[in-house]
């Protein structure tokens, strides 16, 4: 409790008067200055009783109505207070959003924001130690709200501050300041500005969904119908249809798809050409955004989610999927920050040396006989690398004509696979989906630079009845260094190579680019086509 300068004009005053009572020998004076001082006092207890009601009873609210934002986009929070006050007391409240925040305030100046009187102004428009003042004249029972926006430029989460609350003795001689932490939504999490229209699609088309539900592809028990078959001797009797039996007057079973969880790989191309494109528009700006929805929907489907970092070196950042909010949040801190933290460094030297591409089969497919090979493409998996050095030497001991024209193919295929099996992409990919158990959904963010590479990784995960996801970056809409007709060109052959991923089992290409570059290629490029074919008809 703090004494106000009315109380120490109070103090003062019976002072003077109890001095010249005893300089003018006047009683009377000790009698006034007596009467200050008990008011003084029986003031000091009512409102420390004041105080204390508003403690035991009072319900402050303070909290942000957006759970999720991206960095300097506008953010709303709500002040409110809900309390029994004597009519003796005064209120302020004094809320704090996070210190980076900048307050929106209209006309461009000073946001105030006022339960009820006479706002507060501020002199600043950077919201630092008091960053909303409100300030109201409570009844003795009163609920009282309000809400403000503001601009969060940093990316992380931020929490707001506590609210700073101010009780006055409407009489003046005494006022009492504390704060408390306010009740609801305290943090928020703050996404980086990205682009604004993102374009995820084919052939110039955006999706119709995004990265969704999800089945087993198999049947048996479970909540979602599948398919309706006549019974056979053996099949559970709890398993039949009696509806459709009834109708059909034969016994018929129904099936269920069964539910599944997927091991979910996020493997972002963190190397030198995503960095490709204008400040806040780049290819890694664009997969972020693509990340974060992909993280949001594993959340949802409380999907196992792990992810891989590939730089130059080969693989960055290797996280076992894992289905608990924490493993979320902590995959949103890493597309934010795009580097990994030190306890992701953590035995991967070790993990590196368990998996050696060069030597490891890639698959465990049988080592073929040459009689085999001989009679064209194979049903199974492609042969691994191992496979083709054994051929090889095999085709090179042979002395024959056939061994002689064939053994050239496997030598040159063998250097190709240790070619690739060398690519960050690809070594990277190869270790995470080795060590993950189960059924993988492999989601790749990369770009269309290096498409052999990506050809081949997305191969290598497809394998053993693994999904692939891609999503690249063609660099024909990221570079606005050329004419219509060459980006265009540029365009078409990246689709041709999106079609080809495409047409893989359990593989699924898509385009990420601007949203506005794509329809000002596609636009213009369909009004040249019409005025050349205009000028071909005026020409006949």
């Amino acid at each position: 409790m703090q004494g106000t300068a009315r109380y120490w004009k109070t103090i003062a005053a019976g002072g003077v008067l109890a001095v010249g009572a005893l300089i003018f020998a006047r009683p009377v004076l000790i009698v006034g200055a007596m009467g200050l001082w008990m008011w003084t006092l029986i003031a000091q207890i009512r409102f420390a009783a004041c105080i204390r009601e508003f403690c035991e009873k009072a319900r402050i609210t303070h909290e942000i109505e957006d759970g999720a934002v991206a960095a300097r986009t506008t953010c709303h929070a709500r002040l409110g207070i809900e309390a029994v006050i004597p009519p003796s007391c005064r209120v302020r409240l004094q809320g704090s959003p996070p210190v980076s925040a900048i307050d929106q305030g209209s006309h461009n100046s000073d946001r105030i924001i006022t339960l009820d009187g006479v706002p507060i102004g501020r002199s600043e428009n950077e919201v630092t130690e008091s960053s909303v003042e409100s300030t109201t004249q409570m009844s003795p029972t009163q609920s009282v709200e309000t809400k403000y926006e503001m601009r969060l430029p940093a990316a992380g989460e931020t929490s707001l501050g506590d609210v700073g609350i101010t009780i006055f003795d409407k009489w003046g001689p005494f006022t009492q300041s504390f704060s408390r932490t306010g009740t609801g939504r305290q943090s928020t999490q703050v996404y980086p500005y990205g682009p604004e229209a993102v374009h995820i699609g084919t052939g110039g088309e955006p999706v119709g969904r995004g990265y969704g539900e999800h089945d087993a592809q198999r049947g048996g028990g479970g909540i979602d119908p599948l398919e309706l078959r006549e019974y056979v001797p053996g099949d559970a009797v709890s398993d039949i249809d009696w509806n459709a039996t009834a109708r059909l007057a034969e016994a018929y079973v129904r099936e269920y798809e069964a539910a599944t969880t997927r091991q979910v790989l996020l493997i972002v191309d963190n190397r030198p050409e995503m960095s490709l494109g204008t400040t806040g528009r780049t290819r890694r700006d664009h997969i972020r955004s693509v990340g974060h929805a992909i993280i949001r929907t594993a959340d949802t489907l409380s999907d196992p989610l792990g992810w891989v970092a590939v730089s130059d070196d080969g693989l960055e950042t290797f996280v076992d999927p894992q289905s608990t909010p924490r493993q979320y949040q902590r995959a949103r801190q890493f597309l934010d920050r795009q580097q990994e933290s030190e306890q992701y460094r953590i035995g991967m030297d070790e993990i590196r040396n368990q998996v050696d591409v060069t030597d490891r089969e890639i698959t465990p497919t049988p080592a073929p006989t040459l009689l085999k090979q001989s009679s064209g493409r194979q049903d199974g998996n492609p042969q691994s690398l191992t496979d083709r050095q054994q051929m090889a030497r095999t085709l090179a001991a042979e002395e024959s004509q056939f061994a002689n024209r064939v053994q050239p193919f496997f030598a040159e295929q063998t250097g190709y696979m240790q070619e690739i099996g060398a690519d960050p992409l690809f070594h990277s990919t190869k270790i995470a989906t080795t060590r993950t158990p189960g059924t993988v959904w492999s989601i790749i963010l990369t770009s269309d630079d290096k498409r052999q590479e990506v050809l081949e990784t997305v191969r290598m995960a497809q394998r053993d009845d693994g999904h692939v996801l891609v999503f690249l970056t063609p660099a024909a809409l990221f570079s606005g260094d050329e004419s219509i007709d060459d980006t265009y060109a540029r365009y078409r052959s990246f689709e041709e190579f999106r079609q080809r991923l495409s047409r893989y089992d359990r593989v699924q290409a898509f385009e990420v680019a601007p949203q506005d570059r794509l329809l000002d290629v596609l636009n213009r490029r369909r009004v040249g086509e019409s005025d050349d074919r205009r000028e071909v008809a005026s020409v006949q």
